[in-house]
Formats: C-alpha cells, structure tokens, sequence
C-alpha cells in the first residue's frame, strides 16, 4: 500500500499528529501554518488533505513539505513517523447533523408547503417527513422538513432546512437554517439542471417563482452575502440576476455587485427586480396570480 493510499481519510490527524496546530485544520481561513499571512490558508477537510495557500492548491503531502520545508521523502517519513505511533488513531468522526439528513432525505413530487406559495416543486429540492430541530444543545421536537442541498461545483456542503407543520414554516425560534458545514462561499441550491442561459436569485422560493415566471433555470443562494459571491456552473453563458427590491436596497447592492464580477468575467449579464418596493419575485407571482 503506497503512502496516497495509507494516508487516504486520515489526513487532519496525520497533520495534527504531525504538529500542525488543530486550529488551522477546521476548514476556515486562516494564516498559513508555513508562509503566514492573514487568511491565505485553508484546508478543505477531504480525503486527500487538500488545502489552498493563495493560488497553490494541493494536497496533504504538499501541505507537509510546505509547512517543514522537506522534499517528498521527508513528508513521507512525517506521515510514517506518525502513523507508526502507538497513540495515533485515524479519525472516527460522528456524522454529523447534515450527513445524517442526507441519509433520511428523499425526493417529492410535491409540496403543501410550496404550494401554499403558489409555487412549483423544483428537482433540487428533498425532503424528509421526521427531523429534529435543535435550539442549541436542546431538541424542541420533530418536524417534516424541506431540504435544499447546498452546493459548489457540484459537491455537497451542507443543507439550507426549512422546518415544516401542516404545510406551514413551524412555529420554532428559526425556521430556516442553513447547517453547519464547510465554507459556502460562492454556494448555492441547484434548484434545476443548469443552462447557459440561466438566473440567480436569494431565496429559494423566489428563485422557483422567478424560474416559473420567466422559464428558465434558476438556482438560489440563500442570503445577500452568498449571492455577492456565487459562482455560476461553467456551462452558464448568460445570468439573469433576480434580485429583491428591499428598501434598505441589500438587494440591489448584492445583485449588481455580482454582476459587475460576472460581466468582468466575460458572461452577459441582466439584473432584474421587481416594481414594487419590499417585494420579491414570489410576490410578483401571487400578484399576478389574484389579478388573474
């Protein structure tokens, strides 16, 4: 068994065993455990050790010689030296809240609680019928749950949940979450397949509304400050941003922010928001609706 294949899944107590401070290895940025900075650093948490120091991306061998300064003998002799300790332990980590979600999740073909939005059942969307809902280290009960996977570049991060009772938001301190994970900068829910003329919106039932209305594929990225940073599928020739029209105008700000960068990134870009003041695209959509 080669060293790759040794160290493979083991990597944060390989490193840390190595002597690189735990601290640095909780998928957040950081300085550089060996060239500095402020937050340069980031190690991904996956199976290989990966981790990124500026623009150098490699992986946990990399990190070892970038860090103590040897050649790729001498990360090899740290990775022996620590797997041949006899208190080192691969890592045993319970899954967590999120990881055990996905193991009970399942799709539909329909929502009540969409529904009662007027809105359609998007692909990207699961949901499971029995979740706990956790207010700290305290369970307030079980609740049905619809479960948008947040994603980047296609891979998994976490779950946005929205806590569901009789086809309504349940009456619990937060209603919405967006789970604990790794970074979700530049994130999103993939509501439907992606095109190269697609949109973004904030919310998830904004963009399924804006996706019905305008009949075309729209992802959502949850808040303000993941639509500054979202980042389209490589396929996506031409973005239409469905901002909201808040008064305080954090929805213009973020959604012509993004596409400043997406216009400076060679993609046509379109920003749209509705009329009316404090509205949104679901909105519009029941509005619509009832003069109809």
């Amino acid at each position: 068994m080669n060293l790759y294949e040794r160290a493979r899944g083991h990597w944060t107590a390989i490193l840390a065993g190595a002597g690189i401070s735990p601290d640095v290895l909780d998928g957040k940025h950081h300085p550089c455990p060996g060239c500095g900075g402020t937050d340069r650093f980031r190690y991904l948490r996956d199976e290989h050790g990966g981790f990124f120091c500026g623009s150098l991306r490699d992986n946990g061998v990399a990190l070892l010689q970038h860090v103590f300064g040897v050649d790729f003998k001498g990360a090899a002799e740290i990775v022996e030296r620590v797997v041949g300790k006899g208190d080192w332990k691969p890592e045993r980590k319970e899954p967590s809240y999120a990881e055990r979600l996905r193991a009970i999740a399942k799709s539909a073909s329909r929502s009540k609680y969409l529904e009662s939005r007027g809105l359609e059942m998007a692909p990207g969307l699961q949901f499971a019928e029995r979740v706990e809902y956790r207010d700290g280290a305290a369970t307030l009960g079980h609740y049905a749950a619809m479960l948008a996977p947040v994603t980047r570049n296609g891979k998994f991060l976490t779950y946005h949940v929205t806590y569901l009772q009789d086809g309504h938001k349940a009456n619990v301190p937060a209603s919405r979450k967006i789970l604990p994970g790794p970074s979700n900068r530049g994130a999103s829910v993939a509501l439907y397949p992606p095109a190269e003329t697609m949109g973004v919106a904030e919310g998830i039932e904004t963009a399924i509304a804006a996706k019905m209305i305008h009949g075309m594929p729209v992802w959502a990225a949850l808040n303000t400050p993941l639509l500054k940073s979202w980042q389209p599928p490589t396929v996506a020739k031409c973005v239409h941003i469905f901002a909201d029209n808040d008064s305080h105008f954090a929805g213009h700000a973020a959604a012509f922010e993004l596409a400043h960068r997406l216009v400076l990134a060679g993609l046509a870009v379109h920003v749209r928001i509705p009329g009316e003041p404090d509205t949104d695209w679901n909105d519009v959509l029941l509005s619509a609706r009832a003069v109809a």
